[in-house]
């Protein structure tokens, strides 16, 4: 999947920022640290099976709650701006294509940035 999207036309941004992420550095990335949901289970991410990508364009978002606050402007979804992942592109159609489930289709929440694989551990 990284090699297809360092070919594809989305802007992976590139940032110091807590929430950024980036596909050409995934060793450092911040979405790949071992961090906790609960007090007993480890996120998608600790196992190298979830990534979010460009979570400033595309929040996590449930109810009131919009994360990182500065993604509030493109919680608008129909939005076509650079760096957002919608149903259909090429960063969307990478991840899809190849098993992956993406937040942004959840019920309960909209996780935009989120990609996860649904494997057993």
């Amino acid at each position: 999947i990284r090699s297809f999207l360092q070919l594809s036309p989305l802007d992976i941004s590139r940032s110091d920022h807590l929430y950024a992420y980036c596909v050409d550095k995934i060793r450092l990335c911040p979405g790949y640290l071992n961090r906790l949901v609960t007090y007993s289970v480890f996120s998608k991410h600790s196992y190298g099976i979830a990534i979010d990508i460009n979570p400033v364009q595309n929040p996590y978002i449930k109810g009131d709650t919009v994360l990182p606050p500065e993604g509030k402007k493109y919680t608008d979804r129909s939005l076509n701006e650079k760096g957002m992942i919608h149903p259909g592109d090429a960063c969307y159609n990478a991840f899809k294509t190849r098993g992956w489930t993406w937040g942004g289709n959840w019920n309960s929440l909209q996780d935009y940035m989120h990609f996860e694989k649904d494997i057993d551990l």
